[in-house]
């Protein structure tokens, strides 16, 4: 959501651009390869940018695809993900999330992703990003990882401690 807003604030300015007497034409140029530039997540998040009519107007990683109406292009499970982008953008002003399936640079089969999608009215945009759950799944798995073994450092420190102020309270009562 707040990648999305930020890439929003970036068409705003290129809009206003045009607004100001720039070539609507140069201002979407600039826009796009501007936003196609953009990455996020140690370079693997994107943004992309389709029309209500489900027509590609960039991606950065799969240029074969600009221009394409995707209509008819269902992921593995019967999902027209790309009508599904422009029923939600346009349902909801402040855009929401479709779940789908979609190819994964590290996998051969498409993987399970969530992306934000939002209409920008001005220039009949819908722009988007989103993430593989698989991504998702594996930095909670390394987050959990390191908790743990911080927390297992930790108490191993706690019962050493605890062992040595009961040796220290005990050895003088021994000799008492």
């Amino acid at each position: 959501h707040q990648l999305t807003d930020d890439s929003f604030s970036l068409l705003q300015h290129y809009y206003q651009m045009e607004l100001n007497g720039m070539p609507r034409a140069e201002a979407q140029a600039l826009a796009k390869a501007t936003l196609m530039a953009k990455r996020y997540d140690s370079g693997k998040g994107y943004y992309f940018i389709t029309s209500p009519s489900n027509v590609i107007v960039a991606h950065p990683l799969k240029p074969e695809i600009i221009g394409k109406d995707m209509s008819n292009n269902q992921d593995p499970t019967g999902n027209y993900h790309f009508r599904k982008m422009s029923e939600i953008a346009q349902q909801y002003p402040e855009g929401g999330f479709v779940q789908y399936y979609w190819e994964h640079k590290d996998y051969k089969e498409p993987l399970e992703k969530i992306s934000y999608v939002r209409l920008f009215p001005e220039w009949g945009w819908i722009v988007g990003t989103g993430v593989h759950l698989l991504d998702v799944e594996a930095a909670y798995w390394s987050t959990a990882k390191g908790i743990i073994t911080t927390s297992a450092i930790f108490i191993a420190l706690l019962i050493g401690i605890i062992t040595l102020i009961s040796n220290s309270i005990r050895t003088p009562l021994d000799n008492v």
